[in-house]
């Protein structure tokens, strides 16, 4: 597979980001980061599950978390 080029921002560009960015956060269009935090462990220990042999037992500990 070719990888592609990619191009730095320009000071432009940068700053319409951050300003979108802002605009966006008005909106209210934003997760807290407790519970992003929260999301990402709830993925770390699915995916863990997923590739690992519990059991059933284990398994029922790790749901009631």
């Amino acid at each position: 597979m070719k990888e592609e080029e990619t191009l730095p921002y320009t000071v432009e560009e940068l700053l319409e980001r951050a300003e979108e960015g802002r605009r966006q956060i008005a909106l209210g269009n934003y997760t807290e980061v407790e519970d992003f935090l929260r999301e990402l462990d709830k993925n770390f220990e699915e995916e863990a599950m997923n590739k690992s042999s519990f059991t059933a037992a284990e398994e029922l500990h790790f749901e009631a978390i």
